[in-house]
């Protein structure tokens, strides 16, 4: 047999069956199991540390490495999940197929994104995360949570916890759920929208303005619309559009698909001309929304400089809307809620709600505008539209002999 050519990086000889990133992202490393099964990705910042790692995954492998034994080279949370879904499959074989059981694996795949390394979980940082959610994600995701970090914390992953996080028993530090409250944000309505729009202009917010516009037309979460770029998103004359919320939860095979094509709809079409004209002064920025801001900084998380953020767009809009006299004092001015509480100034999130309100009083079904909103409840739709400006059903029944 030939023996293996020697490979290099950086000017250092790599450990046996270590290979750099496929991706050629850096700081990431392949190491090729010798038994032929599913290669293992990790991270290491330095090539030394790289070598360490794949000398001990090889040495676990030799020894007779079992795939539910404990790997402590191996942190990466997203390495570990799928070890977790076939464990529990076998457990609940019922569950493979269902919808909900797919969106419950979206969501620690979720989680796994923002917490990568399972050795550095702590309750901490598990609790900040927790309690940025809403009462009805909270719902969904506790006891399949529960369930996941058992099996990590049986298999000694978690060092920095020292019980289950997602654990119901009261005498441990229980996370706590948020009860379901009515919306607190007040709805946003076209007049209001239109006096926005043109203070954001006047503000030099350009790329907010083409969002607002596209929002209303589309219906798209800001995050999103500052997503989509100029040749990814734009196929023969259609904007193409995976609904990240749908994706997140259902998968990207099973999530909502939307195509605008601009034949149908002209007025898309001028806004992302408008769009592209913007890109092409902002030093040619491959996003549909580009800004060119007062310093021009370099983000570590921007993949181009004049790449406008999902903050910076809500923080405009807010801008904007505070200047235009819709900010705290006049929302505490406005009727509260049933329960008591104050209202809060609107969002560039109820441009949505404004969006999926003007297609109701279009005459377009619940139906209808909860397939292009990718809602999964007809009741989801119902609630973003505002109740004062939604139509009344015209009555043409009447008793003849009164």
């Amino acid at each position: 047999m030939r023996p293996k050519k020697p490979r290099y990086f950086d000017g250092i000889l790599l450990a046996d069956n270590l290979y750099p990133d496929p991706r050629k992202r850096f700081g990431y490393w392949q190491f090729r199991r010798p038994d032929n099964k599913k290669n293992i990705r990790f991270e290491a910042k330095t090539v030394t540390e790289a070598n360490q790692r794949a000398t001990e995954l090889l040495s676990l492998l030799v020894a007779g490495f079992n795939k539910d034994a404990h790997i402590p080279t191996v942190k990466q949370l997203s390495y570990h999940l799928p070890l977790f879904f076939e464990h529990h499959e076998k457990l609940a074989p019922k569950e493979i197929n269902k919808a909900s059981w797919k969106n419950r694996k979206n969501q620690l795949l979720a989680f796994a994104k923002q917490f990568p390394d399972v050795t550095l979980i702590t309750h901490e940082s598990v609790e900040l995360w927790w309690d940025e959610l809403s009462p009805a994600m909270q719902k969904s995701r506790g006891a399949n949570f529960r369930k996941c970090f058992n099996f990590l914390i049986k298999r000694r992953l978690c060092e920095s916890l020292h019980f289950n996080p997602f654990t119901t028993n009261d005498a441990l530090a229980v996370l706590g759920r948020k009860a379901p409250v009515d919306k607190a944000r007040l709805p946003v309505n076209k007049a209001q929208f239109d006096q926005i729009y043109l203070m954001a202009g006047k503000m030099g917010y350009f790329a907010l303005q083409i969002a607002m516009k596209m929002g209303l037309y589309t219906t798209l979460r800001v995050g999103d619309l500052a997503a989509l770029r100029l040749t990814k998103n734009i196929i023969n004359q259609e904007l193409r559009v995976i609904v990240s919320k749908s994706e997140a939860q259902k998968g990207s095979a099973s999530a909502t698909r939307l195509g605008w094509g601009f034949a149908e709809h002209p007025k898309l079409w001028a806004y992302i001309n408008e769009a592209r004209k913007l890109a092409k002064k902002n030093d040619e920025c491959p996003f549909i929304l580009s800004h060119k801001g007062k310093i021009k900084r370099h983000s570590k998380v921007k993949e181009h400089q004049r790449q406008i953020l999902t903050d910076t767009l809500s923080k405009q809009f807010t801008d904007a809307r505070d200047v235009c006299g819709y900010d705290t004092a006049w929302a505490e001015q406005q009727p509260k809620l049933p329960s008591g509480e104050s209202r809060t100034p609107f969002s560039f999130h109820e441009v949505r709600g404004l969006s999926i309100t003007m297609l109701a009083k279009s005459g377009y079904t619940d139906e209808q505008v909860a397939e292009v909103t990718a809602h999964e409840s007809v009741k989801t739709t119902q609630g973003y539209q505002n109740p004062d400006d939604l139509p009344y059903m015209p009555v043409h029944i009447q008793i003849s002999d009164l």
